[in-house]
Order: structure tokens, then sequence, then C-alpha cells
């Protein structure tokens, strides 16, 4: 039997509806992207910061590391711009290294200011003085010898989606929306793809919708689709949330921390399969094709309750309330 179980997040990637209440309209701008300078500066002065770092996790350093060697930077322009360089790299190993872009509440709003910034050539004053000086500082050498190639990544990722969510995103946006019986974001869901997002590859803050995205790395293609759907899943979780957690409370019991996680996986995976099946039938979930399942600590369990029970509900063989009953009577009790 298990009620509640205690993960790190850390470990997390170490690791329709039968009867709808109501289709509700999608609108026709998604998401909105960006491939800003001062945000791209910003997150690969943390992935240089971890990929040197020799007391971080160590998913943090190894995924920071495949980034920098994926993107790499060319010679500096100078001495001086090297010394501001290694200088801005040691403030953020001192400072930011440590943190969880995530679940750093500081982090996310620098992440939105920087955003929002673009290319600006002042800096906001909203930012830390001290982050803003360093930031400031090494610009000039980031921007000779890294932003072109990180440019070019950020826009070969984005160019590669974009006809992707031409063909396949209104109704994988209709289908996700009606599953989780919620609406889109009224605005577009801001997007900024960098080289470098975090040790996931991607997250995303509900408030207000911003997600972060890196461009290098294996998932490509059609599994770019899973991962922006996935992240837009997280600024509209809150009421699915609510309803799983009344569900477990039936059976005396809380949502075990990660399951959540695990149906926003599957469901968006699901979906995503489901509307490529005529053009990719060989497409495979980002679950499965990373063997998170059988990796994270009790997904193996997760997985088959939501085979056997979630995805009744997702073909429209089951009810939704029935669906998510029948999943924590399983997750809790079984």
């Amino acid at each position: 039997m298990r009620s509640v179980r205690k993960l790190s997040f850390a470990l997390l990637l170490y690791l329709i509806s039968a009867v709808p209440a109501q289709s509700r309209p999608v609108p026709t701008a998604l998401f909105r992207f960006r491939n800003g300078f001062w945000i791209n500066l910003h997150h690969f002065l943390y992935a240089e910061a971890l990929a040197g770092s020799t007391s971080a996790n160590a998913r943090w350093i190894s995924t920071a590391q495949a980034a920098v060697r994926q993107a790499p930077c060319g010679a500096f322009a100078s001495a001086d711009a090297e010394q501001n360089w290694k200088k801005a790299v040691q403030f953020y190993s001192s400072n930011y290294a440590s943190r969880d872009m995530l679940f750093d509440r500081d982090f996310a709003n620098i992440n939105d200011v920087l955003g929002d910034a673009g290319d600006v050539q002042a800096l906001p004053a909203t930012l830390p003085r001290d982050l803003k000086r360093e930031l400031e500082a090494a610009a000039p050498a980031y921007r000779q010898s890294c932003w072109p190639n990180h440019r070019r990544l950020n826009e070969a990722w984005i160019h590669l989606l974009e006809p992707l969510l031409a063909t396949h995103g209104q109704e994988i946006a209709r289908r996700l929306t009606t599953v989780f019986n919620t609406a889109w974001p009224a605005q577009p869901i801001a997007v900024d793809v960098v080289t470098y997002a975090d040790w996931a590859g991607a997250y995303t803050i509900s408030s207000p919708p911003h997600t972060t995205v890196g461009s290098v790395g294996d998932d490509k293609g059609d599994a770019q689709l899973e991962i922006i759907f996935h992240e837009a899943l997280h600024t509209m979780d809150e009421g699915m949330d609510r309803d799983l957690s009344t569900a477990f409370a039936k059976y005396h019991s809380e949502m075990p921390q990660g399951f959540a996680q695990a149906l926003i996986f599957f469901t968006a995976g699901f979906v995503t399969q489901e509307q490529l099946h005529a053009t990719d039938p060989n497409f495979q979930p980002y679950a499965y094709k990373h063997g998170m399942y059988k990796r994270i600590p009790y997904w193996d369990q997760d997985e088959m309750a939501l085979r056997k029970y979630w995805q009744s509900y997702l073909e429209g063989q089951e009810q939704r309330q029935a669906a998510m009953d029948h999943l924590a009577h399983a997750i809790c009790c079984s």
C-alpha cells in the first residue's frame, strides 16, 4: 500500500474525453517563440558554471556539459573579453549553480525579466544589481564569440517546430484542453528558446505562462511537439491536480509526489502519438523513449495504472471521473 511517496524532483528525469463537459475554443496562436540575447546569455553562463562544478547535482553537471559541447563558442576577441567572461562564470558558480531554475522564485522572476528584454541595449533596473553588472560585462564577449552560433541553433529549433505546429497544433491543443477540462491560456504561451534550459531540458512557470526550452540535444522534429505541449500542460494543470487530489481523498490518501508529473508525461505522449499516427507511425513518446517509467521510483506502477485506466479515458471508453477514481485506488490501495 502506498499513500504518500517522497521523491526529490531531481530524480524525476533520472529518472477525447468520453463525455467532455464542453469543447472549449482554442486560440489560433498557441505559442509565441522568442530567441533573445539576454536570456540566452543568462542560461549559458548558468550552463558554463554547472559544467565546471564539482559539487552540484551530477545530472545538472552532465546535462550542462553536453549543452556546452553541442553549442560551442568561438575564440574570445581579447584577453579582457575572456577575463570578463570567466569572472561572470565564477559569479554564476558562486551564486546560482546550486539553485534550480524551476523551483527558485527569484530565478523565475529573473527569467521573466530577461525573456521580455530580448536584445535591448540597457537591461532593466529591476534585475539584481550584481547580476546586471556581470551580464553587461560579459555581453560583448558572448555577442562576439557565442551568440551567432547560439542564435542559429535556436532559430533552427523554432523553424523545425513551426510547420509541425501548423499541421498538428490545433488538434493536439483541443484534445489536451478537453482531457484536462480547462481552457488554453488567454494569451499565447511565451516560449524562450535557449541553448541550455536546465537539467530537464525545458521548464515552465505557470503564472504568467512562460516556458524555457533548450535547443540542443537529440529530441528534434516530432519529439518537439510532445515537449512543447507537455510544457503547456504545466500552465493548465491546477484543476487536474485538484481533481486528482479529490479522487485520492476518497480513499483517505494523498496524491503521491510525482504522480501528476507521470500523468502529464503519459497524456502528452499519448495524444501526440495519436495525432502523429498517420505521418509518423513509429513515434515513441518521451517517457518510453528515455526509459523513465523503468528508472524513476514508483513510475513503473504508475505507468501500469495509467495504461489501464487513463488510456481508457483517453480512448473514449471511460468517464473522466471514473478513470481518476480507478487511478487513485490503483495507486494508493492496491
